[in-house]
């Protein structure tokens, strides 16, 4: 017994005769009596009785249409888990970021992800890159969007975009008289260093031995926010990447281009247990608009 079998079946049980199950079908009279003949005949069992002008399903009939009906209702499932694929319907998501990036573009790629697929559940959560990683390690996170990329064998990355390095300053500092720096410039400057565990921690500290210059050592922080914090207090200055330099603009800070090559990744990043879904495939596409704009923003 075939699909369409248990279809054309199915429609007659359900609409009690072969004229009503041909218009549930939207298909003529004699092509479904032509089908139950041929699925009784390769059952060899009679499922339908005449009875006066109607015919009358048998109690084998019934016993095979409990089992038709199962499958059905399996079918239906099936069909409104595919029609969720695309709505997100019924589905959620779960994604996590670091904080540059959760300050500046996700948010905005979260809020149209939720006008392109209103039934979808999104969570979004900012955490230190070590806990962003061992939360897609264990299935509890769908996706990040981290402003590095994590080298774990059990991760797969995309890239994005890349930041550049812009010099957070107070506003009337001597050195927003440059409208762009080098890192000769930061030279005896109060810098507002990076914890050695955070990749702007370990990438200055390169930089700035790399071309032979000393700094004097302001705090140490962690998140680049509260860096820009203490730099507003007259804690020194810091080097920070674009993306947090476009969520923090106000007067009591000035940002400055700091001439060097190097660029931070800006990566998606999931488990390579599991494929991207849809929406993970949609928000890889948001945040690349979103990113585009926002870095072709910022002054070269």
């Amino acid at each position: 017994m075939n699909l369409r079998q248990m279809e054309v079946f199915r429609a007659v049980m359900l609409t009690g005769s072969i004229g009503g199950a041909a218009q549930l079908l939207h298909v003529s009279a004699p092509a479904v009596s032509r089908l139950i003949k041929h699925l009784q005949s390769s059952l060899d069992v009679p499922l339908f009785e005449r009875q006066g002008t109607g015919i009358l399903p048998t109690q084998d009939a019934r016993v095979l249409y409990e089992e038709v009906r199962k499958i059905y209702g399996g079918i239906e499932t099936v069909l409104g888990v595919a029609k969720s694929l695309k709505t997100g319907e019924g589905r959620s998501l779960r994604i996590v970021c670091s904080p540059s990036a959760g300050l500046a573009a996700v948010p905005e790629v979260v809020a149209m992800l939720g006008r392109d697929k209103p039934a979808l559940s999104i969570t979004l959560d900012v955490l230190p890159l070590r806990v962003l990683t061992q939360e897609l390690l264990t299935h509890q996170a769908d996706l990040g969007i981290a402003l590095i990329e994590p080298e774990h064998p059990s991760l797969r990355t995309r890239l994005l975009g890349r930041a550049r390095l812009v010099v957070a300053v107070p506003a009337g500092h001597l050195l927003t008289s440059r409208s762009t720096l080098s890192l000769r410039d930061l030279s005896g400057q109060s810098l507002i260093k990076f914890d050695q565990s955070t990749i702007q921690g370990r990438t200055m500290d390169t930089l700035l031995q790399e071309a032979g210059v000393e700094v004097r050592s302001g705090p140490t922080v962690r998140i680049a926010r509260v860096g820009l914090a203490l730099v507003r207090a007259g804690a020194g200055i810091a080097v920070v990447d674009e993306l947090t330099a476009a969520s923090e603009r106000d007067a009591t800070l000035t940002f400055l281009p700091l001439r060097s090559p190097f660029r931070y990744p800006i990566s998606l990043v999931w488990n390579r247990d599991r494929p991207l879904s849809a929406a993970g495939q949609h928000v890889e596409l948001l945040a690349r608009k979103v990113l585009r704009r926002i870095l072709a923003a910022q002054p070269a």
